[in-house]
């Protein structure tokens, strides 16, 4: 029999009519299309790959136009040393106006690394604002010269208006040397003339005869004079025209010396009236050679003061710098700052790789771009004027420092900063200066003062048969410096004292540096020293000063320097007033924590020889904690007086460059050993010049990392859990576990 086989049963493979399904029986009514051609397959999946492709590039341009108007940066190294600094922050937020920082440099001859350096930190900043550009001319490069003239000409443009007063100036002074010579050698004329006249005696013929021929001299001179002078008016830089002041005053200088000649024919000229006959036919040639020179001499000195007033263009300083040397230039609407670009690439020191890690090196270039920059958004920078009443000036008159100071680094880092140091030698001169030359800021304000007093005398050393005189003339300059001090008190003056431990008050005597404080409710306990007793092998021998982590962070000094060690030798207490007076307030910078075994001790003098903490004395010692020792007042302005800050650290010589400049090493670098007493130095400056918006702490703070001092009450509590807490934790997990598990 046979049998017709059925679907149910054919002899199709089941993967055969699985296939078949998927590609030949769902080509009808949406199902996949293509039917089982391979070339339509292939030309779908490559469709779909250029599509995918496509949407992947479109999202990877999407994302980096993103990126590039909102971007961000993580700083995860230890010192932070790829961030700016807060100070340097609030520098660029505070920039209103578009500024730019131009590197002018061969980048060739540079190290890669180097460099790669230097244009991170330039990065840095023109990351850190909208108003802040940073452009480089390679100087080693095809096309540098036409670069340098677009800078000089675009910033010629921004100061049109000045360069057109300056060139207006340089003309006129060139025509009025015109003037000034062909005047002259008509005189020079006149005189000779005069040298012939029959009523002179023959010596002064003579004289009058020399004279017309100095005269003549000096006339061809000024006629050379005004060809330079108007050279100078119409220099060239590239396509723009800038005159050239400074040159125009060198090459006006010998009119002084035609000034001289012409006021002696003046002077000639009044002595021989003065001998002449009332009818003597020389009178009136005399009379009006005389006025003709006394005039020109007047005019010949006012072409030289006005040419030695006119300030040196920016635009001409730029580009004599730019073609001079490599540097970094700081340009905006205020003015112009330079910083030299090996200052940036500083060579190693005697302590090798230690002295310039990257970070180290790397701070220091922000500190002085930042530096430069702050120049230009806040152009009054103070005076800072040290008082004292050494028998020996802090500055010859070229302006170094006296090297016995110890105050050289402190004063270049002022100068720095745009900041003149000048003093007050109380015991060389008794009337405060008012520092006239330099009072006056760039835009026409006056320049705020900060009276920086270091201290006392120096006290006399010795067995000198003299000491009895050098002790008495110390206390009498020691009482003019306290005198001094309560004038710029009360004349509400700024002011940064430093309070030193005194012998007056064991004597029953009021110590003259502390006594101005009084009228603000200050009480400075100069009598009696800040020791500390540190236990050793020898005994309890005593530490004469304090070492301080932690700052009062309530105020802005304080908040500026919290965490950085500062180092206070000789810290004497200072008491508040509580509640201070109306209009004054009083916070503490630097407090030394109370503790057992530190104390304000009253017979202090020979401790440095018995070199023997004494014994605690409850009737004479300060033993009540904690202790003030750094502290800003301020009284608040009134209609009639203006507002007064004053600080006041209590602290011998905690400003020299000696402690300042102490470095230790730690984790491979040199590092700063006391950066706060550098920080309290500027941030004190700051604020007593007002300038509290650049109150943080500076890069150089930053060169390794700091911990902070932990607060006494934290220590205590982290101590006991890790005695007791621990062990009771690990229990009562134990515990529970046990109760879970039945």
């Amino acid at each position: 029999m046979a049998l017709t086989p059925t679907p149910a049963h054919t002899t199709e493979p089941a993967h055969a009519r699985f296939t078949a399904g998927r590609h030949g029986g769902m080509d009808g009514g949406g199902g996949w299309s293509g039917g089982g051609d391979p070339a339509l397959r292939r030309v779908r999946y490559g469709a779909l790959t250029a599509v995918l492709i496509t949407a992947l590039a479109a999202c990877c341009l999407i994302a980096g136009v993103i990126g590039q108007r909102f971007h961000a940066r993580w700083d995860v190294t230890a010192t932070r040393e790829h961030t700016l600094s807060d100070r340097t922050l609030r520098v660029v937020a505070g920039l209103r106006e578009p500024h730019e920082i131009l590197v002018s440099a061969d980048v060739g001859r540079f190290d890669r690394r180097s460099w790669q350096r230097v244009t991170d930190l330039l990065s840095a900043f023109a990351q850190a604002g909208p108003n802040i550009k940073v452009s480089t001319i390679d100087t080693g490069a095809p096309g540098a010269d036409r670069a340098f003239e677009g800078v000089i000409a675009r910033f010629a443009e921004q100061r049109a208006a000045d360069i057109q007063a300056a060139s207006g100036a340089v003309f006129a002074a060139a025509a009025d040397t015109g003037r000034l010579a062909e005047e002259s050698r008509v005189l020079a004329d006149q005189l000779s003339a005069l040298a012939s006249a029959a009523d002179l005696p023959e010596a002064d013929r003579q004289a009058l005869r020399e004279r017309a021929q100095i005269l003549a001299v000096h006339a061809a001179d000024a006629a050379k004079i005004r060809a330079e002078v108007a050279a100078a008016a119409t220099r060239q830089r590239g396509r723009v025209t800038l005159p050239e002041g400074d040159t125009a005053a060198q090459a006006a200088k010998p009119l002084n010396n035609a000034a001289t000649t012409l006021q002696s024919i003046a002077t000639t000229a009044e002595r021989l009236l003065a001998a002449a006959r009332p009818d003597a036919p020389s009178r009136q040639p005399l009379q009006q050679a005389g006025r003709a020179a006394a005039d020109l001499a007047r005019r010949a000195r006012l072409i030289t003061d006005s040419l030695d007033r006119l300030r040196p263009l920016e635009p001409l300083l730029v580009a004599r710098l730019l073609q001079a040397q490599e540097a970094v230039l700081l340009i905006g609407p205020r003015g112009v700052s330079a910083v030299e670009l090996t200052a940036l690439f500083p060579a190693e020191g005697p302590g090798g790789p230690l002295q310039t890690s990257e970070a180290r090196v790397r701070f220091a270039g922000e500190e002085l771009i930042g530096t430069a920059l702050a120049s230009l958004v806040v152009p009054e920078a103070p005076i800072v004027a040290f008082v004292h009443a050494e028998r020996e000036r802090l500055f010859d008159p070229r302006g170094n420092v006296n090297p016995a100071a110890g105050i050289a680094k402190l004063v270049e880092r002022l100068r720095l900063r745009r900041t003149d140091a000048a003093e007050w030698a109380v015991a060389l001169d008794r009337q405060r200066p008012d520092f006239a030359a330099i009072r006056t800021a760039r835009d026409g304000r006056p320049r705020p003062i900060v009276w920086f007093v270091v201290g006392p005398p120096a006290q006399a050393r010795g067995n000198d048969p003299r000491a009895a005189a050098a002790m008495a003339d110390r206390a009498q300059r020691l009482a003019d410096l306290g005198k001094a001090i309560s004038l710029l008190v009360d004349d509400r003056q700024n002011v940064l004292i430093t309070i030193v431990p005194s012998e007056l008050p064991a004597v029953g005597q009021t110590d003259p540096m502390v006594e101005a404080l009084a009228s603000l409710g200050v009480k400075a306990d100069s009598g009696r020293p800040l020791i500390t007793g540190v236990s050793t092998t020898a005994g309890i021998q005593p530490q004469f000063f304090q070492t301080l982590r932690a700052a009062e962070t309530a105020n802005i000094i304080g908040r500026a320097l919290n965490g950085l060690a500062v180092q206070l030798p000789w810290a004497t207490p200072i008491a508040l007033p509580a509640p201070p007076a109306d209009g004054l307030r009083a916070e503490p910078i630097l407090v030394v924590p109370a503790s057992p075994d530190t104390r304000g001790v009253a017979q202090w003098q020979n401790l440095a020889r018995a070199r023997q903490m004494p014994a605690p004395d409850t009737r004479r010692d300060n033993l009540t904690g904690p202790w003030t020792v750094a502290a800003a007042i301020e009284r608040a302005e009134t209609p009639t007086l203006p507002r007064q800050r004053l600080v006041a650290v209590a602290g011998a010589l905690w400003f020299v460059d000696e402690l300042t400049q102490q470095a230790a090493e730690i984790e491979g670098r040199l590092a700063a050993a006391f950066p706060g007493n550098t920080e309290l130095i500027d941030a004190s400056l700051h604020w007593l010049a007002g300038q509290d918006e650049l109150i943080s702490p500076t890069p150089q703070a930053r060169d390794i990392p700091r911990i902070a001092q932990i607060d006494p009450v934290a220590a205590l509590a982290l101590r006991w859990f890790l005695i007791a807490g621990l062990p009771v934790l690990v229990l009562g997990i134990g515990a529970a576990w046990r109760l879970l598990r039945g």
